[in-house]
């Protein structure tokens, strides 16, 4: 199982990657967090913006395919998108994961 954070410019464009990502299997479910500012250098100089961060569960399976789908319909060019692995977890929950990001025929 993979923790997939992903910041996004705000609420709606995560919610419509989440709902995407969950609607076609590719993760079971989605945290979204409130707004923060995030400060970065980009293009040359210091930025100050607002976003939103979000934490998608799927499968290691899976991955690959939710990374295609949010960078398709994400609005950065170079989106935050990192997956942590799970070493270890309620055993019930990993199991939901898998079964909510099985490939559908």
């Amino acid at each position: 199982m993979y923790s997939v954070y992903v910041t996004c410019a705000d609420k709606d464009e995560a919610k419509k990657i989440a709902g995407l990502a969950i609607e076609k299997g590719l993760a079971a479910c989605a945290n979204i967090f409130q707004a923060h500012e995030a400060l970065y250098f980009w293009e040359g100089s210091m930025q100050c913006d607002k976003e939103v961060a979000m934490i998608l569960k799927t499968s290691k399976t899976r991955y690959k395919e939710l990374e295609t789908l949010i960078a398709a319909n994400h609005s950065y060019d170079a989106p935050c998108i990192l997956a942590f692995p799970a070493q270890d977890g309620n055993s019930a929950f990993l199991e939901w994961i898998d079964q909510s990001t099985e490939a559908k025929a």
